[in-house]
């Protein structure tokens, strides 16, 4: 996913700015993948995946400030992520869980 941002980043942005440069975008990716949320330092900025919060975010669609993916490390941490969009950005999220495979 990161990967992927940041390819975005580098190869769209540069032939439409005015509307592909996304600031709020950026500035949530940054403050989840920093681990800030609420003012408050969290576990995201771990290198320790185990430990992370959010393992990857990047925006979807044609990436204007409008939706975002973000990839969270437990229940609890999408929780708290949700609640941060929500206070701080107030911004809908939506939570998607997929279990994990347990087929034996």
């Amino acid at each position: 996913m990161m990967a992927a941002q940041r390819s975005f980043d580098l190869c769209a942005i540069p032939n439409c700015p005015d509307q592909l440069s996304a600031p709020v975008l950026h500035e949530l990716m940054k403050d989840l993948l920093e681990g800030v949320f609420n003012g408050v330092q969290c576990d995201s900025s771990s290198r320790d995946v185990t430990t992370r919060a959010v393992l990857a975010v990047k925006g979807i669609g044609s990436q204007g400030d409008g939706s975002a993916q973000i990839l969270c490390s437990s229940l609890a941490a999408q929780s708290q992520v949700l609640q941060y969009l929500t206070s701080h950005y107030h911004m809908q999220a939506f939570p998607l869980t997929i279990p994990s495979n347990t087929l034996k």
